[in-house]
């Protein structure tokens, strides 16, 4: 039986395209393209919709779990409620305060998530085609994001941001360097160092890619 690595490869080789070229596509290393080939590492859900659309294979295929219709997650028993929260109060939360009442909501979502997983709403198209505005992503500080990964920054401005993560090492300063990278090519590659810092990062954990009745004001 085939695995995602060989599909990935498969796909890859059928476009006639490289592994640096495939990686350039998707915004991430060639390195992590290699992995998924080598079945050493796998795409996150989050960016399965990505990774099915510029390989031009069902998403189905990258994760078997996704319905582009439905959660992620479909089954009643991981239902759990989490907060819903506006995009200034992880500004917030990265000063280490408590987040406001922002209201509760019972979402679809995975057990394995950490106590410190909030939601947001997608308010605009700086991700499209992998997030569209409205769409929810579940997000969380404490994993450590990856190339490749997609997270919300905090920058010292206090704007909030989806966007790619690619490490650029350390920079002269011995500070991590990196860049949020936007799918939307009208959107400009932020690099983060240490003159231009970010407060905080939380890497997306889930996306859920239907859009639900949530109360708008939860958005920007």
């Amino acid at each position: 039986m085939a695995t995602l690595g060989d599909i990935i490869r498969d796909a890859r080789e059928r476009l006639g395209i490289s592994q640096a070229e495939l990686a350039r596509r998707l915004k991430v290393s060639r390195a992590i393209v290699s992995k998924w080939e080598k079945d050493e590492a796998a795409p996150k859900r989050s960016r399965a919709a990505i990774v099915a659309r510029v390989l031009q294979i069902p998403i189905g295929a990258v994760d078997p779990l996704s319905n582009p219709t439905v959660s992620q997650v479909d089954t009643r028993s991981a239902q759990r409620e989490i907060y819903l929260m506006k995009w200034d109060e992880l500004a917030q939360m990265a000063d280490g305060h408590a987040p406001s009442n922002a209201g509760r909501v019972t979402v679809l979502a995975g057990k394995h998530l950490s106590d410190d997983a909030v939601g947001l709403i997608v308010h605009d198209d700086s991700m499209s085609p992998a997030y569209a505005p409205g769409e929810l992503i579940i997000v969380s500080s404490k994993e450590a994001p990856q190339d490749g990964d997609d997270v919300v920054a905090v920058l010292k401005t206090g704007e909030t941001l989806l966007r790619s993560y690619r490490s650029r090492g350390v920079d002269r300063n011995g500070t991590p360097a990196f860049d949020l990278l936007a799918h939307n090519p009208d959107y400009p590659t932020i690099t983060i160092n240490y003159q231009n810092r970010a407060r905080a990062l939380y890497v997306v954990v889930e996306h859920h890619r239907q859009r639900r009745s949530l109360p708008m004001s939860a958005g920007r």
